[in-house]
Formats: structure tokens, sequence, C-alpha cells
């Protein structure tokens, strides 16, 4: 098991220090901009689901207009999109978020869908070999 308070307690100190250079009102703001921006990319991935483009085209289209990193705002919608859009294959959809994750944070959005699977589907649908 993994002890997650060093963790806490680094982000609470980088909230402490943040909070101090730049002021509470700031942070509120920065937090409220990262919201807008996140429910601007939901919307707009919505209509993508049911899209008759390539892996590849796909791949650049997300890589450009939502990013392939650890943002909120750019890896949950690519996340929530390949679930909706693959998530009927566990293997498809994993190895459609290493294909669009590879250019970037490559770890952060195929952990996020392999979680998203798991809490789904359970270790049902994952090949064996994988789970053991």
């Amino acid at each position: 098991k993994t002890n997650i308070l060093p963790r806490l307690d680094m982000n609470l100190a980088s909230l402490i220090a943040l909070k101090a250079e730049v002021g509470v009102d700031k942070i509120v703001q920065m937090n409220l901009a990262e919201l807008d921006k996140l429910i601007k990319n939901l919307e707009s991935i919505e209509g993508l689901v049911n899209s008759s483009m390539s892996i590849e085209d796909e791949t650049t289209y997300l890589r450009k207009n939502f990013g392939v990193t650890y943002e909120t705002a750019g890896s949950v919608p690519v996340t929530l999109y390949l679930v909706a859009k693959y998530g009927h294959d566990i293997s498809l959809t994993l190895n459609a978020a290493a294909h669009v994750a590879v250019a970037g944070d490559a770890d952060t959005i195929p952990a996020m869908v392999g979680s998203i699977l798991g809490a789904l589907y359970g270790n049902t649908k994952f090949p064996a070999h994988w789970v053991e």
C-alpha cells in the first residue's frame, strides 16, 4: 500500500506557498479558469464519440486540441472520450489511450482509462495474464 500522506503534505505546502505568493483570490480565479476550460473541453468531446476519424486523425486532433498532459482540463475529457468510444473492448481502449498519450505525459491518460474500465467491469473483461 502506498502512503499518500507525504504527497498530501507536499500539496498542502505548495498551496500555502502559492497563497502567500499570489493570494487566495488569485487561486480561486485560477481554479475557476481551469474549471471553465474543463467544461468547454467536455462539451466539445461529446460530439466526437460518434465520429469516423481514423485513430491517427483522432490522435492528432486530441493532442492538438486538448493536450496530452496531467492537466485536468485536457486529460479528463480525453480519458472520458476514449472510454466512451472504445470502452466495449478493454484492449482496444488501453491501446488507444497509449497511442494518444505517447507524445506527452504517457501515463496519466492510460492510468485513468484503466481505472475507469476496472471500475466498470472489475477484472472479468481484462485478459487473465494482465490480472495475475
